[in-house]
Order: C-alpha cells, then sequence, then structure tokens
C-alpha cells in the first residue's frame, strides 16, 4: 500500500525548546470562537518501552521474520492489564498484519490516559519511514494510522502522506482495501511542485480542503497559505537562526476584506494574541520573519 509521509509538528517542539528574541510586551488576548487549521498530530514518537517482556518478544518475532506473529506480544499485554477480553477477540488480534511492511526496524507501547493501548510501529526504507500506529480498546483494535514520511538532508522528516482508519472491523488488511472508504476518516497527502512549493490535500470525511505550502529547501516550512469556506489565511512561521520559534497567521474575510493577525510564540507564553499591525503595531522583531523574506 504506498502510503507516504511527515508532520509539521516539530515546529511546536522547536518553538518549546527555543526562545524567541526582542519580543515587545503584548495584551494577550485569547482568541474565542475563532476558527482554526487542522493541524494533524504525530504520533509517531518512540517511547521508552518499561515492558521488557513485551520488547524481548516483539523482537524476537520480528527477527525470525514472521509477520503473523508481529503483535503476538499483545494478548499478554492485555492480560497483564487485567482487561476483561475473551479468547476469541484475541484470536483475532494473532491474525493482525503490518501495513508498513514485513520487517520492522522499530517499536514502542504505551497506556493511554484514557486506559486504551497504543502501539507505534516503524519500517524504515532508504530515506522514507513508514510508520503505523495501532489504538487498542480491550482486545479490539478501533483505529490504525499509517503514514510514509522522507527524510530531509538536515535529518528532519517530512510528511508525505498519512492516512487514519477507525471502525470496528480494522483487523483485516484486506477489508480495509476492499471498502476503504468505509473506514478512511483522514486523509493528509503532500506533493513538491518545485522550487520551494508543495501543494496538500487534507481530506476529513467527505470534506476535502486544499491549500499550498511554502518552505525551505531543507523542508522547514516558511509559509502556508489556505483556504477556508469564510476567510483565507497566511501563516508566517517565525524563525530565530534555523529554529521555528512561532507562528503569525493573517486572516483575512472574504466577505469585507477585513483582517486581523493571530499571533503564537509558546517560549513567551504567547498563545492565540489577536492584534491588528496597524493600530497595535509591532508584536516582535521583524528579525524572526528573516527566513521568509528571503525566500520571497
Amino acid at each position: 500500500m504506498g502510503i507516504e509521509g511527515y508532520n509539521n509538528n516539530f515546529i511546536l517542539k522547536a518553538a518549546e525548546n527555543t526562545k524567541a528574541t526582542n519580543i515587545q510586551p503584548a495584551n494577550l488576548q485569547p482568541v474565542v470562537n475563532q476558527s482554526v487549521n487542522h493541524e494533524l498530530k504525530d504520533t509517531f514518537e518512540k517511547k521508552n518501552n518499561n515492558d521488557n517482556f513485551i520488547k524481548s518478544n516483539l523482537l524476537s518475532t520480528i527477527a525470525s521474520g514472521v509477520v503473523l506473529a508481529s503483535i503476538l506480544f499483545l494478548p499478554e499485554l492485555l492480560m497483564r492489564k487485567q482487561l476483561n477480553v475473551n479468547s476469541s477477540l484475541l484470536g483475532k488480534l494473532t491474525k493482525y498484519k503490518p501495513l508498513i511492511g514485513n520487517k520492522l526496524t522499530s517499536n514502542s507501547q504505551m497506556v493511554l490516559k484514557n486506559g486504551k493501548i497504543r502501539i507505534n510501529l516503524e519500517n524504515d526504507k532508504d530515506r522514507f519511514k513508514y510508520c503505523e500506529t495501532v489504538i487498542l480498546d480491550g482486545a479490539k483494535i478501533k483505529q490504525r494510522i499509517i503514514s510514509k514520511k522522507e527524510k530531509m538532508p538536515d535529518g528532519t522528516y517530512v510528511l508525505r502522506e498519512m492516512k487514519s482508519y477507525k471502525g470496528d472491523n480494522l483487523v483485516s488488511n484486506e477489508e480495509l482495501k476492499k471498502n476503504e472508504t468505509k473506514y478512511l476518516v483522514k486523509h493528509f497527502k503532500r506533493v513538491d511542485n518545485g522550487g520551494h512549493e508543495a501543494s496538500v490535500m487534507l481530506q476529513e470525511g467527505e470534506k476535502i480542503k486544499k491549500y499550498r505550502e511554502h518552505y525551505s529547501s531543507l523542508g522547514q516550512p516558511i509559509l502556508k497559505i489556505s483556504e477556508h469556506d469564510k476567510y483565507k489565511e497566511n501563516m508566517a512561521f517565525l524563525y530565530s537562526g534555523e529554529r521555528c520559534v512561532g507562528t503569525d497567521k493573517q486572516v483575512i474575510s472574504k466577505s469585507d476584506g477585513s483582517q486581523y493577525h493571530i499571533l503564537t510564540l509558546p517560549e513567551n507564553g504567547i498563545f492565540a494574541h489577536k492584534y491588528n499591525p496597524e493600530v497595535d503595531g509591532r508584536q516582535y522583531d521583524f528579525s524572526l520573519m528573516q527566513k521568509l523574506l528571503e525566500n520571497f
């Protein structure tokens, strides 16, 4: 199954670890009832696995190349968590096959706050990283997320495609392929158009949103242009040196052309600060927009 992928969540990660320079004091005004872009969260982060018995069992099955047994550790995990499951449900899990290939290069698992279990699997092939996340509620697979990421020259990964499936019959890969529209709840796809421009498609259910992204040659986002039903949005990614420290969104009404900005600089405690540049003046040092200015 051809799946591609990366996730712009690295923007927020960089912002959490970097302090912007020369930020002017701002009167923070949380935006009320403001429409926002749906950002895909990258769940494919490696977690420390403290359950050695799970890790050793999984790695042994991977080493033997037995795909059918790649998550046979799940019944043991479920029983250790003392979940109320029956043998029939456990039997169905043994028929699970990852969609990302036969040989897994890494894995992790964790119990979520709601009691569900998240299993992360990865398969590295050349410059691509294929990822699959499985969410279990008891012994039932309730969600599967498949993605493909491409490694950039600076070591970061760009999400090329991601598909999220939800339903009550997600164990069978054949069922997913045959009735994909029934289970597919989100589809993200990015295609390079050349230069610094990429076309991005985001589909949620029957609704498809399209927008363009511009980014540097190393895959770092610098400007995203998006279309919504009632407004247009231009989002600039603010950089301090080579690190992204936040975003400045320009929101333009399609009905009357009115506009305002929303500034987010997490390290400085600025979240969803609504302002009008003509009235409120500068809210940050324009050096933070240097990367954007260099590319346009």
